[in-house]
């Protein structure tokens, strides 16, 4: 679970990431774990100094991934999920990638 000042915006089980990318738990992507590829930074926002994520899918589309928006659920053909708000500053990135390889098994690839 990845929370700041008592918001949560990633949540993993063994078969999900769900992924609340404005920290509500009214806006949420379901994602098969099954479906990560990997995750990897490609921009960088020096307003916030954090790191803008991309969550990298495959190519299939089963088993799907969900955008729910309050009572709305839609499913979404994507191949990446772009992570605008997750709180991690430049000084916690490398430990936030070790966090996530070791402890949830997703691999990280710098640049895309």
């Amino acid at each position: 679970m990845i929370k700041d000042r008592k918001k949560l915006y990633l949540k993993l089980d063994k078969k999900t990431l769900i992924v609340y990318p404005y920290g509500s738990e009214k806006q949420s992507y379901i994602v098969p774990v099954e479906r990560i590829l990997y995750l990897t930074t490609k921009d960088f926002r020096k307003s916030t100094n954090n790191s803008i994520f991309t969550l990298v899918l495959t190519a299939e589309n089963k088993p799907e991934v969900q955008w729910i928006n309050e009572d709305s659920v839609q499913t979404l053909n994507k191949h990446e999920i772009k992570l605008d708000y997750l709180p991690v500053k430049k000084k916690d990135f490398p430990q936030f990638v070790e966090i996530l390889e070791k402890s949830y098994a997703l691999s990280y690839r710098k640049n895309g």
